[in-house]
């Protein structure tokens, strides 16, 4: 190999144009005699002692106080009988020696370039979540400023706080110079215009409606980040933490801001379902994400509300009307952080840890943690 031919000091490539002709075909001739060349046992003990004795030559010859020239044409076709010598005479010394352990742990071999890992801009939230768990700190440019918002961060304000956040501008978003834009099905067409004139690969990935459609995301996030081993980690321990549970199912509902309600056919209803509850939103005709007025609410509640409002800090003045409260008598009212609703990923195992200790508390009346 050239690696192991450049112990012998001699220049691969002539540097005088007119010379490199010759080189090449004797390059075309060596190739063709190792390929098409047979020699029997006798002739090739004697190529191999041959091969053995060129090879002390061209040995001495590149240790001799000559020019690149003088060793080009010194060494041109003993190079070449030596090359013909080792496909035809494995037995030799010198080839023995060249394919031995020993040479090949003393010859230094240079170690591929890893291939840099991309420096990657989320500027979706629930995206962010899954970012944090399946890439280096130092590959994160930036994340949404969402997720740096106590009411609407899906990730440890502290482990926020550590990155650049973003509002989604096209300006902010090219300054950082990242490899890869990660965003949800909707980004503004200004940041998608941006990135295709700058030739930033823009990823995007849409609001997972089923468990397996987040753990699919995961695994494929991970793959762009360049760690797909930590996605195949992650997902494992989503899908653990939503196994269906073998539970009768009670009727729930998960009650979000100004009353929004997620209906069949989204990652909340499916949610429910593995924790052993079934969801209400049907029995008010409800839509896949659809409104549901106070007073219909009050009017035939479910077995169990899990209101987003209650959960929040300062929440919205509708979770806590009195009309609400009073169903706190008649039903299992639960607070449900409305970050467990809205996003899947690593999400998914605390809103299915929420939603189990829930589940074993019906029948409790007012439940609170």
């Amino acid at each position: 190999s050239r690696r192991h031919l450049k112990y012998f000091r001699l220049p691969t490539m002539h540097t005088f144009g007119p010379a490199r002709l010759p080189q090449f075909y004797q390059g075309m001739l060596v190739g063709n005699a190792c390929l098409h060349v047979r020699v029997d046992a006798r002739l090739g003990a004697r190529l191999g002692r041959a091969c053995d004795a060129v090879a002390l030559l061209m040995l001495i010859v590149s240790f001799a106080p000559k020019g690149p020239s003088t060793i080009y044409f010194l060494g041109d076709v003993p190079l070449c009988f030596l090359l013909f010598a080792l496909c035809r005479a494995p037995s030799s010394r010198t080839a023995r020696f060249l394919s031995s352990t020993l040479f090949t742990k003393l010859a230094p071999v240079r170690a591929p370039r890893p291939t840099p890992l991309p420096r990657i801009v989320s500027i979706n939230p629930c995206l962010d979540a899954i970012l944090v768990e399946v890439a280096d700190p130092a590959q994160i440019a930036g994340i949404s400023a969402y997720s740096q918002d106590p009411r609407s961060t899906s990730i440890p304000l502290a482990v926020a706080r550590r990155f650049t956040a973003l509002s989604g501008t096209a300006e902010e978003v090219v300054a950082l110079r990242p490899d890869i834009v990660i965003g949800g099905a909707h980004v503004s067409p200004a940041t998608v215009a941006a990135l295709k004139r700058m030739r930033i690969p823009l990823v995007q990935y849409p609001v997972p409606a089923t468990v397996d459609d987040s753990v699919a995301q995961v695994r494929a996030l991970a793959a762009v980040a360049g760690h797909p081993a930590r996605g195949v980690a992650l997902a494992r321990r989503i899908a653990a933490a939503a196994a269906p549970a073998r539970l009768r199912p009670v009727p729930a509902l998960i009650w979000g801001a100004g009353g929004l309600v997620p209906g069949a056919g989204t990652l909340p209803d499916e949610l429910l379902r593995r924790a052993g509850f079934s969801n209400s939103s049907a029995a008010y005709g409800l839509a896949q994400w659809d409104i549901l007025p106070l007073e219909y609410l009050v009017a035939r509640p479910p077995r169990v509300l899990l209101s987003t409002g209650l959960a929040d800090v300062g929440g919205e003045r509708l979770a806590r009307h009195r009309a609400v409260r009073r169903l706190g008598a008649r039903i299992t009212l639960a607070p449900f952080a409305a970050r467990l609703m809205n996003c899947g990923g690593p999400s998914i195992i605390a809103a299915m840890a929420r939603l189990r200790a829930i589940r074993q508390n019906v029948g409790r009346q007012g439940v609170g943690a």
